[in-house]
């Protein structure tokens, strides 16, 4: 940080590395709360939004156009680049990563990583959707082994853009390393960590069609 003089200011060393605009201290009520709530409007006036989505989905000139937008996402050629090619490290990383995509498949049953590169850009249609990351020791490296699609009303983020896992505990949720959980959302904000989902401009069209 510099001043008119061009002479540098030093930050305060209780604020080096630290917040200071964070979402959860804007004073709002729900800062309180572990889990944000979503603000999509859908999600918040009738609930039951992963149902609706999928109804809305099944609409044949909507999954019509859902089925064009998979096909030429289907028809895209993918590759690992290592991030740094001059770099033995970044190469051998990439090397790895070829081969477990080509020869590591969970339970001897091939993957379609397409598919599930899909699911994961699906999200542009809900919002977000999560992908659960199984990890174990295979030939000395500690690699996924499963890769799993969940459903979206298993999880809610809080107000820093965390993940949290819905479950029985008394807090009702829980919060995991990054890495157990692979997250993909569309147009997410700090406002919206949730994500915008497309299928919600579809809602009202969708109910007038099907009469409610």
């Amino acid at each position: 940080m510099a001043t008119n003089d061009n002479k540098l200011i030093k930050p305060a060393k209780e604020l080096l590395g630290k917040e200071v605009a964070a979402a959860g201290k804007d004073g709002v009520w729900f800062n309180q709360l572990m889990a944000m709530p979503n603000p999509d409007p859908i999600l918040r006036r009738i609930g039951v939004a992963d149902a609706v989505y999928a109804s809305i989905m099944a609409d044949a000139h909507v999954i019509g156009d859902i089925r064009s937008i998979r096909g030429s996402f289907r028809s895209y050629r993918t590759r690992v680049v290592a991030g740094d090619e001059q770099d033995a490290r970044s190469q051998a990383a990439a090397d790895l990563c070829e081969y477990w995509l080509q020869h590591c498949q969970p339970n001897a049953v091939a993957v379609d990583w397409m598919e599930v590169m899909w699911q994961m850009s699906s999200a542009i249609f809900t919002g977000y959707k999560v992908h659960e990351v199984v990890w174990d020791f295979v030939d000395g490296h500690i690699l996924p082994i499963k890769v799993l699609d969940r459903k979206n009303n298993r999880f809610k983020f809080d107000h820093d853009g965390n993940l949290l896992v819905l479950n029985s505990s008394s807090l009702g949720c829980e919060r995991f390393p990054d890495y157990q959980f692979a997250v993909s959302r569309h147009m997410a904000t700090c406002t919206n960590p949730y994500g915008v989902a497309l299928l919600s401009s579809c809602y009202w069209p969708w109910l007038f069609k099907t009469g409610g």
